[in-house]
């Protein structure tokens, strides 16, 4: 099957150098890159996010919404 890609210059340069090395042609190495690509498990890489340590420390001491109660706070200490 003939079709049209857009790809990088950059990225253009460095398979047609890949597939001057192996000695294969660019189509065969364009190729064989996606069906690489196709076959990775892209959930099998993804790292689970461990979910962040919560405290109970009572409630909040200021509203922080209010700027002069934050001020008055801080110029205590």
């Amino acid at each position: 099957m003939k079709t049209t890609l857009i790809i990088d210059n950059k990225l253009m340069a460095k398979i047609k150098s890949a597939a001057a090395e192996q000695r294969t042609t660019l189509s065969k190495m364009v190729e064989a890159l996606l069906r690489r690509g196709m076959a990775l498990d892209i959930n099998a890489t993804k790292k689970k996010i461990e979910p962040l340590p919560s405290f109970k420390c009572g409630q909040a001491k200021i509203d922080i919404s209010n700027r002069n109660a934050l001020y008055d706070l801080l110029d205590k200490k």
